[in-house]
């Protein structure tokens, strides 16, 4: 806003002033407060547990292993109810009807006898299946691999090629 000075009034141009440096304040209020803002939505959502699954899969004549890693980036820790391994699908996603393998347990063990993991902050979980060959899940052209956590959030590998 200008304002236009009367020459009998000898507080015209303080008013201005002061009006010009209370919007250049204000102005500089609001942009901190949009950083502020943004800052703390930042902290949030890096404040809790983010897990990440990778996968690497490979044969020899006697053996099929696939190697599984969950590594936990966030703040807290969080559990990992059960990592299940895939084997067949179509498309982006694995057909969950077909056979899974659980990993991180011994063969025939039953789900209710598969401990559950514990996370902690900026650690990893490091699972390795070895397949034999006559092992239905031997030799296929790539895996999936889901990873249940404690709060009911499923991460997923993705398609692991068979190196």
């Amino acid at each position: 806003m200008i304002f236009v000075a009367k020459d009998d009034d000898p507080y015209a141009a303080v008013a201005l002033v002061i009006s010009q440096w209370a919007l250049g304040i204000s102005a500089l209020t609001f942009v901190v407060s949009i950083v502020a803002l943004w800052w703390t939505i930042r902290e949030w959502r890096h404040s809790g547990a983010r897990v990440d699954v990778s996968g690497t899969a490979w044969r020899s004549p006697t053996t099929q292993r696939i190697h599984t890693s969950i590594r936990n980036h966030g703040r807290t820790a969080i559990t990992v109810n059960y990592v299940l391994l895939f084997a067949s699908g179509r498309g982006r996603q694995p057909d969950r009807e077909a056979p899974a393998m659980f990993l991180g347990s011994r063969p025939g063990e039953p789900l209710a006898d598969v401990k559950p993991y514990r996370l902690e902050p900026q650690s990893s979980l490091e699972l390795e299946a070895d397949i034999s060959p006559t092992a239905p899940f031997y030799g296929l052209p790539r895996y999936w691999v889901d990873v249940e956590l404690a709060t009911g959030k499923v991460r997923k590998s993705g398609w692991i090629q068979n190196n």
